[in-house]
């Protein structure tokens, strides 16, 4: 019984090998169509057993799963190979300068940013901060290497902004414009410390940042991660209540 198995088994390879020879998967449709008819296909499916089980379609199925799968597989890794290395070549390309330009010794574009509490004022210290730069893509660094999209390196930076108590100076021409890739506001941060030490974050859009603008928001205060949130009645929400407002 275990040798009769072994010639089977021979048998079966020795089949599926002539199979392949003969360009039997190209077959395959005529093969099925036809019912191993007295055809080219019909008689490859006689020769190659005829019978369910015994080197039959079985096997056949076999046989042209392993023809047909290992050219596609091979032509996938091909094409992604081939993405991986254009996007190296890409993150690999020359880095374009992301320095801020010059700061711009006369600025004109002035506005005032107030931020006062409700009922508590001289309880809280407030820090501004407005933040410059360019979102375009053709003035970043687009790094490939973290996928398709790409993770995009604008050029942008932080900076202080002065105050006197809870008014603040903030200038949109802060640097020198130029012919290219020049920078304008992104945004203010607004930090509130509490007299605990605690804080609450806020701050404006540069579409909310114009003269007449005001907003009221609603604090409260964490360690490191408090949060203001615009309320439609602040007096109906627990926190402390702060009102900003552009002049």
């Amino acid at each position: 019984m275990e040798r009769r198995q072994k010639r089977h088994e021979l048998g079966d390879e020795l089949r599926r090998s002539e199979w392949h020879k003969q360009g039997g998967c190209q077959r395959h449709g005529a093969l099925h169509g036809r019912y191993g008819g007295a055809n080219a296909g019909g008689r490859l499916w006689l020769e190659s057993g005829g019978r369910h089980g015994v080197g039959g379609q079985s096997n056949i199925d076999d046989a042209c799963q392993g023809w047909i799968v290992t050219p596609v597989v091979k032509r996938r890794a091909s094409v992604t190979s081939g993405i991986a290395a254009v996007l190296l070549l890409a993150s690999c390309s020359e880095k374009k300068d992301l320095s801020p330009p010059p700061v711009n010794a006369a600025p004109r574009d002035r506005l005032e940013l107030v931020v006062t509490p409700e009922g508590r004022e001289g309880d809280f210290t407030v820090t501004v901060s407005a933040q410059y730069g360019n979102l375009s893509k053709d003035c970043s660094n687009i790094d490939y290497r973290y996928g398709l999209g790409g993770y995009i390196d604008y050029p942008k930076d932080d900076v202080p902004v002065a105050g006197d108590e809870d008014t603040f100076e903030i200038y949109r021409d802060y640097y020198e414009p130029r012919e290219k890739c020049s920078w304008g506001l992104l945004g203010v941060d607004v930090v509130i410390h509490a007299p605990n030490g605690q804080v609450a974050r806020t701050g404006l859009s540069p579409q909310g940042f114009y003269s007449g603008y005001r907003k009221a928001v609603v604090c409260n205060f964490w360690p490191e991660k408090g949060s203001c949130l615009v309320v439609l009645n602040p007096d109906a929400r627990d926190g402390t209540k702060f009102n900003l407002s552009v002049r």
